[in-house]
C-alpha cells in the first residue's frame, strides 16, 4: 500500500511548513520591525546638542546656533540663541510664536522677517502681532560647553 497520499502525511507536512514559514517570518521580522519602529521608540529619548562655549556668550547680544530634533523618521535642523542674563546662560528658539517664522539678532533685539515681529533680548514681545515669548529651551553647561535639550 501506497502511503503517499496518506492524511497523516499531509497533515505532518503542512504542520512543518508552518513552522519552517513561522521560523522564517521571526527570523527576518525582528530586524525589520525593529529597524521600523527605532525612529518611534527614540523619539521621546530627547538628546542634549552643543550650543557653543560658555565663554562666548557675552551680556547683552545673543549667540546664534543650530541643533538638531529627531521627530520619528525625519531630523530636522533648529535655529536658537543663547543670551546671558547674569551668571546664567538662556537658549531661546529662533522660532516666532505668531507664524514661526526664523526670528533674526540686530540692534539688541529679535527681529521676525514675516510680520514686523520685535521681540527684547529676554523673549518677551515688544511690538507686532506676536503675543507670546520666544520659547525657553533647557540648558545646562558641561565643560565650558553650552549644551541645549533637542
Amino acid at each position: 500500500m501506497d502511503d503517499t497520499y496518506s492524511p497523516e502525511r499531509r497533515r505532518l507536512l503542512r504542520r512543518l511548513g508552518a513552522a519552517v514559514g513561522a521560523s522564517f517570518t521571526v527570523i527576518l521580522g525582528i530586524p525589520a520591525g525593529a529597524t521600523v519602529l527605532d525612529p518611534v521608540l527614540r523619539r521621546g529619548a530627547a538628546g542634549w546638542a552643543e550650543a557653543g562655549a560658555a565663554g562666548a556668550v557675552r551680556e547683552g547680544a545673543a549667540t546664534r546656533f543650530t541643533f538638531e530634533v529627531r521627530a520619528g523618521w525625519e531630523t530636522r535642523k533648529q535655529v536658537g540663541f543663547l543670551v546671558r542674563e547674569g551668571e546664567t546662560i538662556v537658549a531661546l528658539s529662533a522660532r516666532c510664536t505668531h507664524a514661526g517664522c526664523t526670528v533674526r539678532f540686530r540692534d539688541g533685539r529679535f527681529h521676525c522677517p514675516c510680520h514686523a515681529g520685535v521681540f527684547a533680548l529676554d523673549g518677551q514681545p515688544l511690538e507686532g502681532p506676536p503675543e507670546a515669548p520666544l520659547a525657553r529651551l533647557e540648558t545646562r553647561v558641561e565643560n565650558g560647553q553650552v549644551k541645549v535639550k533637542a
